[in-house]
This record gives structure tokens, sequence and C-alpha cells, in this order.
């Protein structure tokens, strides 16, 4: 019968109907007997109730009660149910269309209902759906359908069914979506959470695939168990690449609760936590994971932390105190793989966090690779017991061949002899778990009558996995596979199925290779049963993971990783292409709706066909190929927020799309789409603000660094300085950040015109979380200046003095007077009167305990600030070999230490050394050349004395000896200023053109020149110098420009040209050295606002 039925295919309708008739017959026989059969085995006890009802069970009944009969209440209020009733069925049975809808049987040429499979399905709808209903809140719709009285259940009366059924079942779905989401807040933004979900995810899959039982995992178990030792220290498992460390540990995670039930009875309750170090960025990093451990256990046994420390010693201490909390009725067991995987911060590859000793109720077990890092060696000087280290070696051939024999006999399948010749000889080479398991992935699939030799099988791991990606290629073409294990391999923490699949969609070169003979039309996409395909053919080495409510699929190990990459992302081109495909969708660029173009070659443009296949390692298209047909389609790729929201009237209930905050930024970055990365992240307020709100404002500032550090667009650089200064403000109140920058933006935008896109942003999105809207900027106001007259007639002003108090000046006037002014209360505290001598400068020590004046007399008046009374007068000569003929010379310029007054005078080589606390001279520094500047060390140890042709004098202020000059390769000028960085002994040389020669000062009599930063020729004199309080940058103003120097690095950090018509005559550092006040010549605005690492206010 079955041989006629089969032949009958290819017969004429009028045969093919009397066999197909004549099987039916026969089949419904054959369901008979056997429906009788097992009611007589199950009457005789023969078959258990259980047994029976799986043969006697309907598909539906079967798939209904796997989906509603065994779930939580919980998981059922997730789930909805539709009844619908058909009147009238029974008389429109005998239409042909009716059996898509009822079970019918045919008697004596007549169509009927099957009376029996309506029963049971009476028995599902008013029994088991009423049962479920009773024991939870399942959502349960009836609905009664009546057919058309002519035409039966006609094509209208079902379009109109489930037209009604879709809108019902998109309102139901929306709202437990919503419901669900809402549950789930508190966990979105616990990073704990995520963290320990996803360890808990990957031990669940790395545990599943542990089959290779050994006498290592007796051991482990042996050392978790409890112990009569009084103090304990951790378990270390070590072995080479590949010998199964971490399937291992993962299995002993799983099985750890167990066991320890097991020997400590049912009401123990024990604690295991576990981390894949390198899995994750929080699993890395030595000061995330020992946080994660710490809250992770204090959770467990509800311990109270007050605050987490800041230094990574602090947090090692917390854990030790931690480690104290475990009993005996609760156990804790803390398993960490893969130590080698540690990041270098904090030296956390010493392992001097490691706790050596540990409490009775306490286990650790770690792994490593023996000859990484020195991670092995370093465990042994912490633990001495050599019976707690466990290696995993590679098994013999013998254990291997029957492993894998066993294996193979669970498929009921075999090798052959021959076959097993080869077999043995692969194993000889190599035993490997990875290995093993590589051969068992390869022989499966053997048959009987295949002929094998010595080349088919590999010897090596890495050999294996390039044989079991080309024979993945060879099942689903070689395109597919090589884009699709691109993707997962290059993306930054891994892809979902249906992101692979959405990706995929975009791919032409993928659609182009695996749509033969498909008609193209919208929504143009790849088959999702190709990534099913691909997921099951490389089951156990795709592993998935949860990251964020997202299960991600991911290499199970580093060396699937390495040969992809080898394999799939070789080729800049193809990778620069894919990464930007990648960046493309998730920024939902060909979403709703917006269609891709398709590449169509010409000769099948007719029948809408692609026909050509393409090699992934060709080269490029031809001329004839890049010139075909474009055509768009929608792919049908889903929109990509910043944040999914649940009631747009609750702007604050939402739920960060960390798919789209983890891929970004990095597949921009790597493609060069500059444009996207500035407008499309950085400059995007939506994504600033979640940021902020979810508590990463200094992952967004790391963000903008990165992408400064690829386009060197000066606006990234000043935004980051803006978020900085109002950090305070907009983590205590996120909602604040559209006023707060625009209040900040709004005047520099014409400097900083890229800005604009952001403001913009702020002024859309901003009102949606807070109301405030600057109308103008505080910054951008313009005011007249509080005015404080000094004197009842014109002076002029000499010189102005800060002092320690932000609100007292001292002032100099040309009648000689020197006055000391509260410049808040307007009032003058005091003054000195200087016998009518014109001032030429006054000084301040830095503990204003003096004031040091000078005069047109070539004297220095040494007073005590504080009453105001003068203590000394001294007279400033020259040597008489000093070289100066005819005229008279003044006071050049003068400074002051701790403890000493120096002056010089005009076109001078001595420089008078002074004791300010008896007022008399000490002695003369003889320099070689013209003394032009005098700068003390800090510590008031040491003078630097500039000179012409760029050379500097070193003395000792305590013994007047001179112990070195240097003298600068730019020898042309003079030395115009000293600055002296103490904090790393260093002395910079910066001559009137804005030369710049640093030397190390470390052996100050013998300095060493580190930089040389020559400016010569550009016809451009600096008018001022300053260093910024932190040492870390120095300010040069030239009559053309400003520039500043990074003191770590010695490189221009920024330079701020004048206009063609203006010209700088004065500029100072802010007191945080993040802004620029600089006065202009000729110019209506006295001053202008730079701010460093930005552009002109």
């Amino acid at each position: 019968m079955l041989k006629n039925y089969q032949n009958s295919m290819e017969s004429s309708s009028a045969a093919k109907m009397k066999n197909d008739k004549a099987w039916r017959n026969v089949s419904e026989e054959i369901k008979r007997i056997f429906r009788r059969s097992v009611l007589q085995l199950q009457e005789k006890g023969t078959m258990k109730p259980p047994q029976a009802k799986k043969f006697l069970c309907s598909a539906l009944e079967d798939e209904l009660d796997f989906a509603l009969g065994k779930q939580t209440p919980a998981f059922l209020k997730k789930c909805v149910c539709y009844i619908r009733k058909i009147s009238n069925f029974d008389r429109h049975a005998k239409l042909p269309e009716m059996a898509k809808y009822m079970d019918i049987v045919i008697a004596e040429d007549r169509v009927m209902r099957n009376q029996e499979a309506y029963e049971r399905l009476l028995k599902v709808r008013d029994e088991f759906i009423p049962t479920v209903v009773a024991s939870s809140n399942l959502r349960v719709y009836s609905s009664v359908t009546h057919c058309d009285m002519k035409l039966g259940y006609s094509q209208e009366v079902e379009s109109h069914y489930v037209e009604g059924l879709c809108k019902q079942f998109y309102e139901d779905m929306v709202d437990i979506i919503q419901a669900t989401v809402q549950q789930n807040f508190d966990t979105e933004t616990d990073p704990l959470y995520d963290e320990i979900l996803q360890h808990l995810s990957l031990c669940k899959n790395f545990s599943s695939f542990y089959d290779y039982k050994s006498e290592t995992l007796d051991l482990v178990q042996e050392y978790l168990l409890p112990s009569k030792e009084s103090r304990m220290s951790p378990l270390v498992v070590y072995g080479g690449p590949c010998t199964g460390k971490t399937l291992l540990l993962a299995e002993v995670a799983k099985q750890a609760y167990t066991w320890l039930q097991t020997e400590m009875g049912p009401e123990t309750d024990p604690v295991v936590i576990v981390r894949f170090v390198g899995s994750s960025e929080f699993a890395t990093n030595l000061r995330t994971l020992l946080q994660s451990i710490c809250e992770q256990i204090a959770i467990n046994y509800r311990c109270l932390i007050h605050f987490l420390p800041n230094k990574i010693q602090e947090m090692r201490e917390l854990l030790v105190n931690l480690l104290g909390e475990p009993s005996f009725h609760r156990p804790l067991v803390i398993i960490l793989d893969a130590l080698e995987q540690l990041s270098e911060a904090d030296e956390a590859r010493k392992l001097w966090w490691l706790p050596a000793h540990l409490p009775r109720t306490v286990r650790i077990v770690v792994s490593t690779l023996p000859n990484k890092h020195g991670i092995l060696q370093k465990l042994r000087c912490l633990i001495h017991d050599e019976g707690r280290y466990v290696e995993l070696v590679q098994r013999d051939r013998k254990a291997c061949s029957q492993i894998l024999k066993q294996q193979l006999l669970g498929l009921k399948r075999k090798v052959t002899s021959g076959q097993q010749i080869y077999v043995n000889e692969a194993l000889a080479k190599c035993t490997l778990p990875m290995f093993v398991n590589l051969i068992y992935q390869e022989v499966v699939h053997w048959r009987s009558h295949k002929d094998v030799d010595d080349k088919s099988l590999c010897s090596t791991v890495h050999e294996s996995i390039e044989q079991l990606f080309y024979s993945v290629e060879n099942k689903l073409g070689q395109r597919f596979v090589f884009r699709s294990l691109g993707y997962i391999t290059m993306a930054n923490v891994g892809l979902t199925e249906v992101e692979l699949e959405d990706i995929l969609s975009l791919d032409n070169s993928v659609l182009g290779d695996i749509m033969v003979s498909s008609n193209l039309k919208n929504p143009l996409r790849i088959s999702y049963d190709l990534v099913a395909r691909l997921k099951e053919e490389l089951e156990g080495y795709l592993l998935e993971r949860q990251v964020h409510n997202a299960t991600l699929m991911m290499w199970a190990n580093r060396h699937l990783q390495l040969i992809a990459q080898k394999l799939y992302l070789s080729n800049e081109e193809d990778v620069h292409q894919m990464h930007s495909l990648l960046a493309e969708y998730f920024l939902g660029a060909w979403s709703g709706g917006r269609k891709k173009i398709f590449h169509c070659d010409n000769n099948h443009f007719a029948s809408l066909n692609i026909s050509q296949h393409k090699n992934p390692h060709s080269q490029q298209p031809s001329h004839k190929e890049a010139s075909a047909e474009k055509y768009s389609y929608d792919r049908q790729t889903p929109e990509q927020p910043w944040v999914f929201q649940c009631n747009l009237l609750e702007p604050d209930i939402f739920f960060v799309n960390h798919r789209k905050m983890t891929e970004l930024l990095y597949h921009l970055t790597r493609s060069g789409r500059m444009d996207d990365l500035m407008y499309g992240v950085i400059m995007n307020f939506s994504w600033l603000y979640t940021m902020i709100k979810i508590g990463q404002f200094e992952k967004a500032l790391t963000d903008i660094d990165v992408a400064y550090n690829y386009s060197q667009e000066k606006e990234l650089k000043f935004l980051a300085t803006t978020l900085r200064s109002i950090k305070i403000k907009v983590m205590k109140n996120p909602a604040s950040l559209s006023a707060e920058l625009q209040q900040r933006l709004l005047p520099v935008v014409t400097s900083l015109p890229k800005l604009q896109h952001l403001l913009l942003e702020c002024d859309k999105d901003g009102p949606k979380y807070c109301s405030i809207v600057p109308l103008h900027s505080s910054m951008d106001v313009t005011y007249s200046p509080e005015r404080l007259p000094l004197c009842s007639s014109y002076m002029q002003i000499v010189e102005i003095l800060p002092t320690l108090a932000p609100n007292i000046v001292l002032v100099a006037l040309e009648d000689g007077s020197v006055s000391t002014w509260d410049v808040e209360s307007r009032q003058l505290l005091r003054q000195i009167d200087t016998a009518h001598s014109v001032v030429l400068g006054i000084r301040l020590t830095s503990d204003e305990k003096y004031l040091v004046v000078a005069t047109t007399k070539n004297t220095l008046l040494i007073y005590d600030n504080h009453k105001s009374c003068l203590l000394s007068e001294v007279d400033i000569k020259n040597s008489k070999h000093c070289g100066i003929t005819g005229g008279v010379a003044f006071i050049n310029g003068f400074t002051l230490s701790s403890h000493h007054a120096l002056a010089w005078l005009e076109a001078s080589k001595d420089v008078n050394v002074i004791d300010l606390l008896y007022g008399w001279p000490l002695y003369l520094f003889h320099c070689w050349y013209e003394v032009t500047c005098v700068q003390c060390s800090p510590d008031g140890m040491y003078a630097f004395c500039g000179q012409y042709l760029n050379t500097t004098s070193i003395f000792h202020l305590g013994t007047g000896d001179k112990l070195a000059t240097v003298t600068s390769e730019f020898s042309g000028g003079f030395v115009k200023s000293i600055l002296v960085l103490d904090t790393i002994h260093q002395m910079v040389m910066i001559d009137n053109e804005g030369s710049l020669s640093v030397w190390n000062t470390k052996e100050i009599t013998n300095p060493r020149l580190m930089e040389d930063y020559d400016c010569r020729g550009d016809e451009n004199e600096v008018v001022g110098i300053e260093l910024s309080e932190d040492q870390r940058s120095i300010l040069i103003c030239k009559d053309k420009s400003i520039e500043v120097l990074d003191t770590k690095l010695w490189k221009m950090a920024e330079k701020f040209k004048a206009k063609h018509a203006e010209r700088f005559v004065a500029a100072v550092l802010s007191k945080n050295g993040q802004s620029i006040v600089a006065s202009m010549e000729n110019t209506s605005s006295i001053f202008r606002q730079w701010a460093v690492h930005g552009q002109p206010d």
C-alpha cells in the first residue's frame, strides 16, 4: 500500500485520489489498532497510566499541558488563552474547507465531525482550562463566531475574526509587557543583580558541557565538605589551555549546594558565589570584582554596609571582615575562574588581595593557567600547603578513546575498525578535552561506508576548530557563516539571535548569496531558521549568557574567538564595512519602514532573482557588477531609542536600551563614522540624560574623551569640561541638565558651532524633565563693573597684589603710597607712606609676613605687612666688575623667597641677596651675562637667575655658592621667565620668543636637558607667563596668541590666536586652571574668557 501510494504521486489525479482514499482508510485502521493495544496494556497493568497518556494524548492536549499545566502562577500571569466556538459548525461539515477547522471522519460517504476528538476538545475547554484559571490569574477570552447560512465558514467570516483577534492580542501583549517591565524596574537599575545573572547563566551553560568526569571533581568535593582543620586556605586548580578548568569549576558551582546539603543535612543553606574572571567588565577589574563579591555576601548574610570604601586596600579589608559572617548552617563557597584574566590595575595579578587563611565555614576555589603572568608562582608563595593544589592534566589515549566511544553510543552510533585507526592516530597527538569534543563533532557524522584517511582528522585544537567552521560553511553557505561568525566575534559583548537575524538582513552580500531562487519583495529578510541551524551546528561552542536581561551569543572560550578572528576578520575592508553596518543597526538607521538599497545583478533583473554566489574571500566586484541596478527594500529592523518608556506621562520610569549603550559607540569609533559619533551619541541630549540618570556620569565623560581622541573636535573637549563643572548639580538633580547646559553653552555657540545640535536637543527634550528653560545665560549678560576709588585725585596705579584673603588687595600708587583695601566692604584697612619715593613694584612673601617695596632710589623697603611699619631700607648696588658704563641704572627687577629678597639693576650681571629678617645684604650672585629674571625654589633653598643668551645660573641661597650654569640651544634671545616645578624636580626656561627648554634638577649641580620647544621665527613676542597651581599647565601669552602647555607630556594642549587686528596685552589662568582671562589692545571689550580644552567664549 505504501509503495503504491508513493508511486501514485506522479500518476493521474484520479488514480491519486483513489490511492489517497485507500491509504486514509488503512491509516485510520492502524490508529484504532494502536489505540486498542495501549488500552489493553493499561488494563492488564503492563503499561502505567502516565505512559499510556503519552500515546493516547493528542498533540493539542500535550502542548497545552506543557504550556499551562506545570507552570507557576507568576508565569501564567504572562499567558493569554483565547477560546472560540463556531456555531452551527456541523451543518457545514461536508464543505471541503471545514476540514481545516475541525476533526472529521468519513463513514459510508458521509462527512461528519469526529465525535471522539470533539469530546476531548470539550474536556480541554470545560475541565483543563477552568482548573488552570482557578489556581492562577490566567486571562481567558471566549467568543462565538456565526457562520454564513449559505456559504458556511467563509473567507469573510475568517478575516473578520482574525482582525479582531489581532487587535485583542496586541492590547493584551502591551498590557502584559508593561506590567512585567514595571515589576522588573528595580532590577533594571541594579548592577549587582545583572552581574550575578551574567555569571550564573555562564555557569549553567558551562556545566551542561561537563562530560568528562574525573577524580579532580572528587578532590574539589572533598575540599568543600566540612573539615576538622581550624583554618583553611584556598584551593588552586591549574592546568594548560583547553584542559577543562572552566567547565570543572562551573560543575563545582552547580553541585556545591547539593554536596553540602547532603553532607550537613537539609536544614543547611549554603551560599555559592561564582565569578568567571574576564567574562565581564566588572569581573576583570579587581576593584569592581571585590565590590560585587562583598555586596553579594552582605545581601546573603544580611549585613549592612554603610559605605563602600574608595581605597582598594580597604575593600580587601571589608572582604576579610565579611568572610567572618558564614556559619555551619550557612557556609560560603567562592569560586573564581581564570585569575590570569585580571587586569593589571591595582596590582591585581600580585594576588595580595586573596585571603591566604579562611574561616572553617568558608571555601575559596580558584583556577589559573600555570605559565601566565606568574599567577601560579605567586599562589605558591601565598599558599604553602601542596595539598591545596590540583593539576588538570591530559588523559591518556585509551581513556579518551573510551570517552569518545561512550559519547557515540549515547546516540547509538559507532565507528568502524578502519575508521578507529585514524581516530587513535589523532588522539595520539592530542588528548585535551576540547580536542576530544571536536573529534566527536566530526566523527558523529561519519557513515560506515565513508572513506577516511590521515587527513580526515586534525592534530591540534586550532586546526580542528578551523575544520569545524569549514564544515558549517559547507552546510549553511560560505558567505552566511563568514558574516554571521564575524559579527558575533566583533560585537563588543555579543549579539542576540534576533539582532543577528536583523543585521544579516541588512547585509546585502549575505542576501545576495542565500536568496538565489527567491523573489525579492518587501520586507526583505533572511529566514530565521538559518540562525537556528547555525546555533545547532555550533552547540557547545556558541554559548548564551544573560547581560542586562538580554540573552547574548558568545564564544565558549578564547580559542574559538581567536580562530574566528583569523578566518573572518582578517580583511580590514570587510571589518570596516561590518563595523559600519553594526553601527547603522544600533543607530536605527533602517527602522520605521526606511528602505535600504539592494544591489541586483542586471542579468537577473527581469526575474528579480539573485543567482550569483559570492566568495567572501574573493576580490572586489568588477565594474560591471558595481554598476548593477539599485532597489530599496524594507528590512524591518527595530527602532533603537536610548530608553524604552512604559508611560509617556511618567518620563522618569524607563528602561535603558543597554544593547545600544554597549555596542553603538564601540562600532562608531571602529568604523570611523565621526559625524554619527558626534551627533548620534555625544551631542545627543537623551544619551547624556540617560547616562547621568543611571549613575554613569564618569562613563559618559570617558566616552566623550574617547570620541575626542578619534575626532579631535574641540567642542567635545569643551563639553567634557562643562559637564565636570556641573557634575554635583546634575548628579543631585538630573532633570536640571538641560537648563545647566543651555546656560553654559549658549554664550559660546558662535565660536563652537557644533554645540548648536546639542542645544537644539536640550530645547526639544529638556522640557520633558524640567520646566525651567533659560532665556538668557548668566554668562552672556553685559553689566558695568563696580568701581572702587583709591584716592581723591587722579593717580596712576603702579601695581595691585592679591592676598590669601580673596577680598583683600594691596595697591601701590605713583605717589609712593601702598594701601590695603577690603574690596567687599570698600574700606581702607591700612596705608604705608614711602616718603614720596616713586614705587617701581611691590612684593609679598608667601606667608604675607613681609611687604617689600622697590623704589626709583634703588632701595628696597622692607615692611611688617600686618603692622605697616618699616623694618629696613637696603641699597641695591652693582659690583665693581659688573660692566655697566655711563648713566644711572635703576632696579630692573626683584623677587622674594621665604627668607630672602633678591634684586638686580638694569644691564647688570649681579644679583643682590638681602636677609629679610635682619635687613642686611648677604651676597652678590655673579652671573655670566646680564640678568633678565630671577626665580626662587618653593622651599627657599635655590635661586635660578635667567640671563641673556638663554643662560641660567643656579645658586644656593644658604651658602651663596654657584651650583651650575645651563644654556639653551636657542641662545639668540634672553630668558624671559623661569618656572620651578618642584613636585617633579624640573626647571623650565622660557625665552622672549616663547621657546622653552625643560631641565631635570633632581641632581641640582648637574641639570639634564629633557625637552626643547622651539618657537623662534614667528615674530610673536611673549608678554606674560604663568604656571597653574597644580603645576600641570603653563600659560604663555604672546601678543598674537595664547598657548597652554601640558607639563606631563610637554606638548601644546591648546592654542588660541588673536584676530588680525587684535593684540594680547595680558592673560592669566583661573584658580582651577580651567579658563583663561585675557585683555586685548584697542578693543571695546576689555576682557575675554577662554575655556581651556575649548574655544574662546
